[in-house]
């Protein structure tokens, strides 16, 4: 896992592409119509401006456009999660990010830590350390303390959780 909660085997896809036409679609309103020759469904990852689109169209509901966010923001990540570059967001991946951060629920604790690494890579230490000073249950802990430990050293970028 990383420390934006993405999954280095992987996440689901909440909003998929089609590889015959090319259209987006949502995972759990999708009807298996082919497999691959290896029996594996074959699906495309969204590109950010696809999801930028989505944002920009009808308004989605709260679960459907946290959705959509986060994916985004993995999306952003993963320019810099396999390479040495540092993070350096746009301007439409901040406000992407600031958006999504609004949206989530401090009063659950991993929304919590999510808004911490949000405000973190965004580069507002002193918000990440505010929100990491809550005590958060066990299972927990270790990825808040990860996170606290590369706020305090002034690091933007994302990490793998060793």
């Amino acid at each position: 896992y990383y420390t934006d909660g993405k999954s280095g085997s992987g996440n689901p896809r909440w909003i998929a592409k089609c590889p015959a036409c090319k259209k987006l679609f949502w995972m759990e309103y999708a009807e298996l119509v082919g497999v691959s020759d290896n029996g594996q469904k074959r699906i495309l990852a969204p590109s950010e401006k696809e999801l930028f689109a989505i944002l920009s169209g009808k308004p989605l509901d709260k679960e459907k456009e946290l959705c959509v966010r986060r994916q985004a923001w993995w999306t952003a990540n993963d320019a810099w999660r396999h390479s040495q570059g540092k993070t350096n967001f746009s301007e439409a991946q901040v406000i992407n990010l600031q958006t999504l951060s609004e949206m989530l629920d401090e009063s659950r604790e991993i929304e919590r830590i999510f808004k911490a690494e949000i405000a973190r890579e965004l580069g507002e230490f002193d918000k990440c350390l505010q929100l990491l000073s809550h005590s958060f249950e066990k299972k927990l802990q270790y990825l808040a303390s990860f996170i606290r430990k590369r706020a305090l050293e002034g690091d933007r970028d994302v990490w793998p959780l060793m």
